[in-house]
């Protein structure tokens, strides 16, 4: 997957999982999976807000979840 802004990608189909997610993490973009996010928040029941590191317009900057599931994101302006 060649690196796009957020707002620049087209919109989504169904999810399988398998898609790529940019995250920032300790001020540098990782990639990861859908599926993986979803674990995150349904594995373990989170409730709460978890910040990103800094990044560029589009990338993530935090995610809400609440009893395990992601109810929020929020872009870098």
């Amino acid at each position: 997957m060649a690196d796009t802004k957020i707002s620049d990608l087209t919109v989504a189909g169904a999810n399988i999982g398998t898609e790529i997610v940019p995250v920032v993490q300790g001020g540098s973009t990782k990639r990861t999976t859908t599926q993986f996010i979803s674990d995150l928040g349904s594995s373990s029941g989170l409730i709460g807000t978890y910040t990103f590191g800094g990044g560029g317009s589009g990338d993530i900057a935090s995610m809400t979840f609440n009893n395990g599931y992601l109810t929020a994101v929020t872009l870098v302006p």
